[in-house]
């Protein structure tokens, strides 16, 4: 996927494919990931990188997003 430059790291992708899809990721007040969508930077959750959803993206980075259903009944 070729990325505008504007796109630095993991917020800026998850808001940047957000609006492409119009499916909003992140809390809008918090700026937190929403808890039904796992984030996997280099197959590492992205909460075990420091930099968390601040994490830097570069040339060749694996970015995987699941949205996770949640149950009810």
């Amino acid at each position: 996927m070729v990325l505008p430059e504007s796109v630095t790291t993991m917020t800026d992708l998850l808001r940047h494919i957000g609006v492409e899809i119009d499916f909003v990721m992140l809390d809008a007040f918090t700026g937190d990931l929403r808890p039904d969508i796992e984030v996997s930077l280099n197959g590492k959750e992205i909460w075990f990188h420091p930099a968390g959803l601040k994490a830097p993206l570069r040339q060749g980075d694996a970015v995987d997003i699941a949205l996770i259903p949640l149950g009810g009944g």
